[in-house]
């Protein structure tokens, strides 16, 4: 009997950790009274990424454990744009990963994963 609710624990417990996506996010930072992003996620592998300038990128999620990746051509990595050469380009994002921006998904949030580590300021919820 011991080892029958011993491995029922077990199984709650396991069931629990696993990472579990919400079908939308918003930022719990603003930017004049909109949430600075909102991020929808579809059953289909497609995602749509706004901003509070109502600029939007779509493209593709995956999930690879506590991970979830959104790849898009519009995500472009920071370092290779320069100022001088570059204009800013409408329906862009600038990310520190080339065609990719990364989240941690910890207790229902999204948190952005950066070359330097997690960021805990602005995170999606």
């Amino acid at each position: 009997m011991k080892k029958k609710i011993l491995f029922f624990i077990i199984v709650l417990i396991l069931l629990s950790c696993k990472s579990t996506l919400k079908s939308s996010y918003q930022s719990n930072c603003f930017l004049y009274g909109k949430p600075e992003y909102v991020l929808k996620i579809n059953e289909n592998g497609n995602f749509h990424f706004r901003s509070f300038l109502d600029d939007t990128i779509n493209g593709n999620w995956t999930l690879s454990k506590d991970t979830l990746i959104l790849g898009s051509d519009y995500f472009i990595e920071a370092s290779s744009f320069d100022i001088e050469k570059d204009s800013i380009v409408k329906n862009t994002k600038y990310t520190e990963f080339n065609e990719q921006e990364k989240y941690l998904i910890k207790r229902k949030k999204l948190f952005l994963i950066t070359k330097k580590g997690i960021s805990k300021e602005c995170y999606l919820k």
